[in-house]
């Protein structure tokens, strides 16, 4: 249709399209007061005509304010447009919200004034209200509030709507929802079948509580019910009694080797056991995957460490005779036991007991597994230090004092730098260095490994890419130390991936060297990272060879590029003709396996000659070079020539 099609409308005909709109169109002056009614005011306030009353005086005496700011805001300037929202007096006697819009259009000739748009929002607030308040329900019914609390929400859920007063509504749920079922209140039908929801919610929560508190797979007590049992302990009269926590020794092995249905019948085995040993009235409880925990109650009061201990005892040995069916693997633990003798202070915290058993239990695995350790004053200090320890860890990733240093590894023919090993360096407040021997244990316990890693690679790669170029040599490498935990990680190869895309760096110039250790973690998956690793084109390095359990076994199938003997091999060459020709023979036999041979802890000129004549082609040691921090690398060891020359 064009525009010569479409009808014209006369002034009544736009009258009638105003007054069939839910929307009520006023044309006010500058004062405030009506000058032009576009359609009744009937869909809004109930009443045919303003006449020539001023907004005003319709106003709640709250709003008149809002209003105020907003006929101000819209004459400060032509075409000004604002809104909001305004409770105005209903011809009926009550107030209604209304939004409104006013736009400033004094400046058209045709108008001079200011358009007025409104309509009434009551119904809509009444709507949101309802929906707020049947979520807050809703909410307070997920988390298990109790009927008075949930009775009360209802309740004034249902004043809300404006229907009948709070204290008119019974606070007794029975009473309240026979008013509801009678009532023709708007807010009746939701607040009935909320009352309903909350009943059955309450009637499940309680089979579901009882269901929580014991462990599906063994029957025992779970976490929680542990928990919960320890309380009323502590709430009770006070007598000696312990806290054993305990988990089993290398169960992540049994479980990969042999698969989960295996690992389960295990569990079972282990409560078993656990139910033999404890006594009438100990509680006895799985806090999930192989961790155990026994409350041992009314221990004997002459000596209830010795009784505690004596216990444990007990329970490792008959931990040790249940063997698995299937695999006839013996199960070993380590458990640790904190004793409440019945003198001195008492615990007043169930998790704070559980939590001394813990570290007695951290203690048992860092003194060897299969043992049973007291909680004393000894563990306690042990575990603040770990604790002081890894709080600092996780500020020095921040603060920049996680560093990396570099130690020259160098070819031995020319005594020319090839590469350099990362070595990472904590930086304390008050100067000190300190090595990952005293530290990297507990990243390695409080899961920070990752972000260690991260960091390490990152400021490895980061300072080769700053290591300038050799005209006459080949590019520097770096070598980057990673644990089994680090190898493993998932994001490990997109780490590594990106940091050397966005550094510009060749894949060939770095270097991951992985000590023995880290391949007893799982041969199979150790070997697909670094098929993913080779895959990218870094260079592969068995690092301390001699001093881990594999020896030249492992070697062979792995992907390494290279192996680096350890010192302990090094440290009498050159003296000692036996460790000379032991040397000769280890070199021969991984050329012969096609590897590059590193020498670790070169200190000596004696050392380096015996090495070149046993075949050796690259050495690092205190004889080339001290590690430095990696910002100095280049300017310590790069182009000024071979390293190690006695003058």
């Amino acid at each position: 249709m064009t525009d010569l099609d479409r009808p014209a409308l006369g002034a009544d005909a736009v009258a009638k399209l105003l007054r069939a709109s839910a929307e009520t169109v006023t044309l006010l002056g500058p004062d405030g007061r009506v000058l032009y009614e576009g359609g009744n005011t009937g869909p809004t306030l109930g009443y045919e005509s303003l006449g020539s009353m001023s907004v005003e005086q319709l106003l709640h005496p709250d709003d008149v304010a809002v209003y105020q700011a907003a006929r101000l805001e819209v004459l400060a300037a032509p075409g000004a447009e604002v809104g909001g929202e305004v409770r105005v007096a209903h011809r009926d006697g009550g107030w209604e919200w209304v939004e409104f819009t006013a736009r400033n259009l004094l400046h058209d000739p045709d108008l001079r004034g200011v358009v007025l748009t409104t309509r009434n929002s009551t119904a809509r607030r009444r709507s949101d209200r309802l929906l707020a308040s049947t979520a807050q329900v809703l909410e307070a019914i997920a988390a298990s509030r109790s009927v008075d609390e949930i009775v009360d929400l209802v309740r004034r859920m249902v004043a809300a709507q404006g229907d009948v007063e709070l204290v008119a509504l019974p606070t007794d749920e029975a009473e309240l929802a026979e008013l509801l079922a009678a009532s023709t209140f708007s807010a009746a039908e939701e607040a009935s079948r909320l009352l309903g929801l909350a009943r059955s919610s309450h009637r499940a929560a309680s089979e579901l509580r009882r269901r929580a508190l014991v462990d599906d797979l063994t029957g025992l007590a779970n976490r929680a019910g542990f928990t919960e049992a320890l309380r009323r302990h502590l709430e009770g009269p006070r007598r000696p009694s312990a806290v054993l926590l305990f988990d089993l020794d290398r169960f992540k092995q049994v479980n990969d080797a042999y698969g989960h249905s295996t690992g389960d019948a295990l569990l079972e085995r282990v409560a078993d056991a656990l139910r033999r040993v404890v006594r009438a009235g100990d509680v006895p409880a799985r806090f999930g995957g192989d961790e155990f925990a026994v409350l041992c109650d009314a221990l004997e009061p002459g000596d209830p460490q010795q009784a505690a201990e004596a216990v444990g005892r007990r329970l490792a040995l008959a931990l040790n005779n249940a063997t698995e069916p299937e695999s006839h693997l013996r199960i070993a633990a380590s458990i640790g036991i904190s004793v409440d003798d019945g003198n001195g202070a008492r615990w007043r915290d169930a998790e704070a007991w559980i939590g001394d058993a813990d570290h007695a239990m951290y203690e048992a695995k860092r003194r060897g597994r299969g043992r049973v350790v007291l909680a004393d004053d000894a563990t306690r200090r042990a575990v603040g230090e770990r604790q002081r320890v890894e709080f600092g860890l996780r500020g020095a990733l921040d603060d920049g004092s996680l560093e990396v240093w570099c130690q020259p590894i160098v070819r031995l023919s020319d005594r020319q730098v090839v590469a350099a090993e990362a070595l990472l360096r904590w930086r304390h407040d008050d100067g000190r260095l300190r090595s990952p021997a005293e530290f990297l244990q507990v990243a390695e316990d409080s899961g920070l490994m990752g972000a260690i890693s991260v960091h390490t690679i990152t400021q490895a790669i980061e300072a080769a890419a700053r290591w300038p170029d050799r005209s006459d040599l080949a590019p520097v490498l770096v070598a980057v130390n990673l644990s089994a935990t680090q190898l493993l990680a998932d994001d490990l190869v997109g780490v590594v991936q990106d940091t050397l895309r966005r550094c510009q760096v060749s894949p060939g110039r770095l270097v991951v060297e992985l000590t023995e250790h880290v391949l007893a973690a799982d041969e199979e998956l150790v070997a697909h990272r670094l098929s993913e690793l080779r895959d990218l084109g870094v260079s592969l390095v068995l690092d301390d060879f001699g001093t881990g359990w594999s020896s030249l076994h492992m070697v062979r199938p792995m992907p390494f590029d290279a192996v680096k003997v350890d010192r302990s091999f090094i440290a009498e060459m050159g003296s000692d003709a036996v460790a000379d020709d032991f040397v000769v023979r280890i070199v021969e036999l991984l050329r012969t396996l096609g590897r590059e041979v590193v020498a670790e802890g070169v200190e000596h000129e004696e050392q380096m000659v015996a090495l070149r004549r046993a075949g050796c082609e690259f050495g690092q040691g205190w004889l080339f070079g001290r590690p430095v921090p990696a910002r100095d690398f280049a300017a310590t060891y790069l182009g000024i020539g071979p390293l190690g020359e006695v003058g």
